[in-house]
Formats: C-alpha cells, structure tokens, sequence
C-alpha cells in the first residue's frame, strides 16, 4: 500500500502538477497570441494581406479555436487524472469550472472579433 501511495505522489509531483501549471500559462499566451495576431491584423497596411483579409481571419480564428479546445481538453485530462490519484470526490463541475469559463470567454472573443472584422 505505501508503494501505491509513494508512486500516486511522485506520478501527481512529476507528471501531473507540471501538466496542469503549463495547461495554465498555455491560457495566457493564446490569450495574448490572440489580441496580438487582431492587432497586427488591424493596423496592418499591406495590401496582400488586405486582399485576403476575410480568408486570413478565418484561418486564424479556426487556429485559436483548436488551440484553445485542445488546451482546454489537456487540462481537463490532467485534472480527472489528478482526481484520480488523488482520490478526491469532486465532481467534474468543480474540478473544471474556470477552465470551462476559460473555454467560453475566449471563444466568444475568438468568433465575436471574426464576425466584427468580417
């Protein structure tokens, strides 16, 4: 039994905390990498960007999305493995709650600034 539990701590400190802290930061760069790429976008005034404008954003929101989805989809991964481990009780709303929030905001800035740009 202690074998289990030392393997369950070390699998949580080594693997799955590290997973879930870059889940975290991977948040704030697609956040940044999103009003980054809009803004260049906007005041951009070269004219081949310009002539593909509709296709280029289109492109870069279904990048974001995918982005986030798969970001959002490697969390929660890791935080049902970490209830795993960890033999916690909470249910899947708690466990995720701002990564869901997280998820929805962003698509709603992601979709909101293509159909304002569009």
């Amino acid at each position: 039994m202690k074998e289990e539990e030392i393997s369950s701590k070390e699998i949580l400190i080594n693997r799955i905390y590290p997973a879930i802290k870059s889940c975290i930061d991977n948040r704030y760069k697609i956040l940044i990498s999103i009003f980054a790429f809009y803004s260049f976008i906007l005041i951009s005034e070269n004219q081949n960007i310009k002539s593909h404008f509709n296709e280029i954003i289109l492109y870069a929101s279904l990048l974001f999305t995918l982005l986030t989805g798969l970001n959002s989809f490697n969390y929660i991964r890791n935080s049902k493995e970490q209830n795993d481990l960890e033999e916690s009780r909470r249910n899947w709303w708690t466990r995720n709650a701002v990564e869901s929030i997280f998820l929805i905001i962003i698509l709603i800035i992601i979709w909101g600034a293509f159909l304002l740009l569009k």
